[in-house]
């Protein structure tokens, strides 16, 4: 019988959105030493994760799928990286992961094993920590790896990246060093062309627990990058098939899902067993699984469990898992903390209130004191949802018709609101209740209300690809909400004074401008991972995206920067009027318009180049603005005389003025028609606007 002790957990505290971590180990820990020469190392493989005594997890970087896209310090299984960061001379420094096609890889061409490669920027690192190791016998590393290639006016270079392998905090040696070619005997520097296989010498792994780390030198100095793949780490010759386990919480956290994945001998018999502990799960709860490993060693067990409680709660997972092969036997236990999403009732919890009957045209008015602040149009339902922070009310009309379909009361002061068109769900931020309240989208019905750290601003952004609604709270916190739950996902401090978002859904990120600090934080939406920080000389007031374009413009002072919205560098910074305080881009002229509210003027931009076109002047001071792609139009609301101008999309020139009595400060298109819907905070009113 073969017996294992379980050495460490590694929880999903790290940062969220990270993976527990149980793995097993035959002896106690002892630190890895260098093995005498000759250099000759272990013999590759073309696939890492078909050698089934690897002792590397996600050894090709699979995990997470980042699609066409790249990410620094992504809440990858098994790897740690690092977050992009400036060092004194502003030179970019990190690591993270890559998919083919992405703007790290796409000159390189693909990866040599899966679809991802790990990157390593300037002086980035990633590690891992994994378990293993025989006394007397030989290990080896071998790994992929290649310099990146990029374009500099029209020409294709390679950069000059070299990266050191360490082993317990020791650099291994080099089994294919050149003189000619790599700096030193324990350094590895990259072909410049297609991926090459490199290799560690020998070494002696005693049973444990050991963390190796992949860090780049740039001893070039400047922007370098090495682009890494099918890292490999076994025995050389033979050696016992280790037994390790890893528990893995599957995205979406909260979902209420374990993965079990066994790594041992092929063919071997599996069993799983889960015993759940904790509210919302009734006593003696125990999930179970049992299989066969593949050819390669591996079987993933996926258990489910759906909680009774009406509240998110955290329950424990207790696992045991024993592997049978040819008479010998191994088991394993361990513990991780599972967190359960709240059980909603697909009842409605409240449904809106009866209304007047009868349709909304020109001016419909709202109660007195419900002082409407925001409105948005959900046009896959054909509803309307305006806040009326007043009354601690969303009032839902039918776009269609204007027809007044009800009052829902979500909390105290809404101050802004959102639809999810994915998931069919509105979010209503709760100033004075410090609560995020979520609608049924097509019932109106409320379905939960999350309580966050503080009270939320006037903002809220969706990544309806990451299935993220992002709400600021307090002054500094950043909180990624479930887009169709409405859990809280992750809650994260950002800077000093936040106030106002914009979403990149291609890269899922997300900028959050800072007015305490003058600067632009950007941040995964779906951990809040800090990716990049850039600096401004003046109050930022407003940020927006260009997907398409890969751009970013971020309004302060009395100028717009246009950044690469991957990189964050500035392309270039024009002057506009004074307090630039709303900002949209119409994609399909290629056209950014800025609401300069002190000026009452509206610059037009270029959105590749950031140039200023034209400054329309208006007879008001512009608070708010919206597009209409479709029909060539964008809308201007002018608080202070009570007027929405609508401008040409294409040329910025002022095209018609509608009236919008009672202090107008938000409005929201409806495509499918063309209608505006208006709210007037001081006139208690919703101006329906069928515009040209």
């Amino acid at each position: 019988m073969i017996t294992h002790r379980l050495l460490s957990a590694l929880s999903p505290a790290r940062r969220a959105g990270a993976v527990a971590l149980l793995v097993l180990a035959l002896a106690p820990t002892v630190a890895a030493t260098p093995a005498a020469r000759p250099r000759v190392g272990l013999t590759p493989v073309a696939d890492c994760a078909a050698a089934v005594d690897n002792l590397i997890i996600n050894c090709g970087f699979e995990t997470p799928p980042e699609g066409a896209n790249f990410v620094y310090n992504p809440p990858s299984i098994g790897w740690t990286f690092e977050v992009l960061a400036q060092n004194a001379a502003g030179v970019p420094s990190g690591s993270g992961i890559a998919g083919n096609g992405s703007l790290f890889t796409t000159i390189n061409g693909n990866a040599p094993q899966g679809r991802q490669v790990a990157f390593l920027q300037g002086t980035g690192r990633m590690s891992e920590t994994f378990y293993g190791g025989q006394a007397g016998v030989r290990y080896g590393i071998t790994f992929s790896a290649v310099e990146r290639r990029r374009v500099n006016a029209g020409t294709t270079t390679a950069d000059l990246q070299d990266i050191a392998v360490s082993l317990d905090g020791q650099r291994l040696g080099n089994a294919t060093f050149n003189p000619s070619i790599d700096r030193g005997p324990d350094s590895f520097t990259p072909p410049s062309g297609a991926y090459g296989l490199l290799r560690t010498v020998p070494f002696t792994l005693t049973p444990g627990a050991h963390t190796l780390v992949f860090g780049g030198l740039d001893d070039a100095g400047g922007d370098q990058t090495a682009l890494v793949d099918n890292v490999d780490l076994r025995p050389i010759g033979s050696a016992t098939i280790p037994l390790k386990i890893a528990i893995i919480p599957l995205a979406p956290v909260g979902s209420g899902r374990i993965t079990v994945v066994v790594r041992t001998a092929p063919r071997a018999a599996v069993s799983v067993t889960a015993r759940l502990s904790g509210p919302g799960v009734p006593v003696g709860t125990t999930l179970r699984a049992r299989g066969v490993a593949g050819p390669r060693g591996r079987y993933i067990a996926r258990l489910h469990i759906t909680s009774r409680s009406s509240k998110e709660t955290v329950v424990l997972a207790t696992i045991t898992t024993t592997v049978r092969l040819q008479g010998q036997m191994a088991t394993a236990g361990g513990h991780i903390r599972l967190p359960l999403p709240a059980h909603v009732s697909p009842s409605p919890v409240q449904a809106p209130a009866p209304a007047p009957a009868g349709a909304c045209h020109g001016v419909c008015t709202l109660g007195t004191g419900s002082a409407p602040s925001a409105v948005a149009v959900s046009t896959a339902t054909g509803r309307v949802f305006v806040a009326e922070s007043g009354a601690g009310t969303v009032r839902v009309l039918a776009a269609a018709s204007g027809r007044l379909l009800g009052d829902v009361q979500v909390g105290h002061n809404p101050v802004a609101l959102t639809v999810v068109p994915s998931t069919g769900r509105v979010f209503v931020a709760n100033a004075s209740g410090s609560d995020v309240a979520v609608l049924d989208a097509r019932s109106g019905a409320l379905l939960r209300a999350t309580t966050l750290n503080g009270a939320p601003y006037q903002s809220l952004a969706v990544d309806d690809a990451a299935r993220r609604v992002i709400a600021i709270s307090g002054n500094n916190t950043l909180n990624l909400l479930d887009a169709e739950s409405g859990v809280l996902r992750a809650s994260v401090s950002v800077g000093t004074v936040l106030t106002a978002l914009a979403v990149d859904s291609t890269t899922n990120e997300v900028f959050a401008v800072d007015q305490g600090s003058n600067s632009l934080s950007v941040r995964d939406v779906r951990t809040g991972a800090p990716l990049r920080v850039i600096h401004v000389s003046q109050l930022p007031w407003t940020v927006g995206v260009d997907e398409g374009r890969n751009r970013a413009y971020l309004a302060y002072g009395g100028s717009v920067s246009t950044l690469n919205a991957r990189t964050g560098a500035i392309i270039h910074t024009a002057t506009v009027g004074q307090v630039p305080e709303a900002l949209a881009v119409d994609t399909v002229t290629g056209r950014v318009f800025v609401a300069n509210t002190t000026d009452g003027t509206v610059s037009v931009l270029d959105a590749s180049t950031g140039a200023v076109l034209r400054t329309t002047r208006l007879s008001g001071s512009p608070k708010a603005l919206t597009i209409d792609e479709r029909r060539g139009r964008v809308y201007v609301v002018d608080n202070d005389v009570n007027t929405v101008d609508a401008l040409d999309a294409q040329t910025g020139a002022l095209v018609g003025t509608h009236t919008a009595p009672g202090g107008p400060v938000a409005l929201a298109l409806d495509p499918s028609t063309g209608r505006l819907f208006v709210a007037n905070r001081a006139g208690n009113s919703v101006s329906v606007i069928d515009a040209p």
